[in-house]
Order: structure tokens, then sequence, then C-alpha cells
């Protein structure tokens, strides 16, 4: 086994060894104990860099580790703010676990995706949908609103930066593809999320509305990048 997967596994195994730790204790030195572990992961993801010469974001191991990676970020820097950070963790472990069935050969990029605008394009995504993930773990309602806003808002910037990648690849700033049409709903989904919270009828339903909107996500991310034919490389 390479050094670069024995990262990986070191950090997959960690994250669930840390979420059961802070499932069972209270560590005051809870954000040096995240702290180490996102150092960890990153170790991983800089020696795949490495060698791959471009961002980790192709493929299906390279993004859900840097999904997990950026969940992981957040929590670090929200410690304080989060009653609990256990299912962010889980979230974040399971994708793990996810990326450890993924082939994990390294691959040359295509033309396609040969661009700086490529990688501002998912990385941006995979931030914002990171803030949904811990969004719809978070323990308090304003505070869920809060992170979702900001997952919102480079969501927003992930799509245009994506229209000018289309645009540079494939002369068109829009091809309707599945990913593309339902990526629409996810931001229409959140936006009307975050204009109904300041209802009192709707306000006591947001958690709910954020952990559907993050199922509602997955799916876009996973089920219509597996399911159905379209431009992204998943």
């Amino acid at each position: 086994m390479s050094n670069q997967l024995s990262a990986f596994y070191a950090s997959l195994a960690a994250y669930w060894v840390s979420a059961a730790f802070f499932f069972f204790c209270k560590p005051k030195r809870g954000r040096i104990i995240l702290s180490l572990l996102w150092l960890l992961h990153s170790s991983f993801l800089i020696q795949r860099y490495m060698q791959a010469k471009h961002l980790p974001l192709s493929g299906l191991f390279e993004p859900l580790n840097f999904f997990a990676w950026c969940i992981l970020g957040i929590l670090v820097i929200n410690f304080d703010k989060l009653k609990t950070i256990v299912p962010g963790l889980c979230v974040a472990g399971l994708l793990l676990l996810c990326a450890a069935a993924a082939p994990k050969n390294i691959r040359a990029l295509p033309a396609a995706l040969d661009t700086i605008w490529f990688e501002l394009h998912v990385a941006s995504a995979f931030i914002s949908y990171a803030c949904f993930a811990v969004a719809a773990c978070a323990s308090t309602e304003k505070w869920g609103l809060k992170i979702s806003g900001w997952g919102l808002f480079i969501f927003t910037f992930s799509m245009v930066t994506g229209g000018i990648w289309a645009y540079l690849a494939w002369m068109d700033y829009w091809v309707w593809t599945p990913k593309e049409l339902w990526s629409v709903l996810i931001w229409l989904y959140y936006a009307t999320v975050l204009h109904a919270a300041k209802l009192p009828t709707w306000r006591k339903h947001v958690s709910k509305l954020l952990i559907l909107g993050f199922l509602l996500l997955m799916f876009t991310y996973l089920g219509v990048g597996l399911l159905m034919k379209s431009s992204h490389p998943l």
C-alpha cells in the first residue's frame, strides 16, 4: 500500500474514532483534536495533488475525500458554536467509507477539465455542499440558517464558474444536463428555505427542511451523477 493510501485509510479510521470519542466524551481540547485530524486528512490530499499534478477533484474517490475534508474544516472553524460535532463527523466518515469503495487510481484530466474554471467550479461546489451538510447537522436553527446562507452564496459562485467552464469546454453556458437542472432546483430550494424561515408558520420546520435539503443535494450529486448522463465527471 502506498504512503498516500495509508494516509487515506488512517484518516478514515480517525474520523470514526473521533466520532465515537466525542460521542462519549466532551474533551476540553476538542478543537485541537479535530485540527490534528484535519491535518492528517490534509496530508493525504497534498500527496494526491503532488502525484496527480492537479487538484484532487476528479472521479469519485477524490471529490468524496475533498467533501469530507471541507466538512471537517467547517467543524474546526465553528467548534465553539456547535453543541455537538458527532453528526457532522459521521456524515464525513460515511463519505470516506463510500470513497473507500471507489476506484483509487489517478487519472489524467481530459482537456475539457484541465482548466482553472473547472477547479474553481468543483471546489466551490463541495465547499457549499459541506456548508449544507453541517447546517443539516446543526443543533440550533439560527446557526443552521446562517451556515446555509453561506452555502447558498458559495453555491451561486459555483454555478457562475460552472457556466464559464461550460462555455470554454462546449461553447455554451448551459447545456441542459440533468445535473444542471437539479442544481438549479437545489439553489431555489435553499433560497426558499432561507426566506420562508422568516415566517412564523415555517420557522419551526427549519431543521427538517435543512435535512431534506441535504438529502436532495446528495441525490443531485450521487444519484443524478451516477444514474443519468451528464457533462459532469460524476
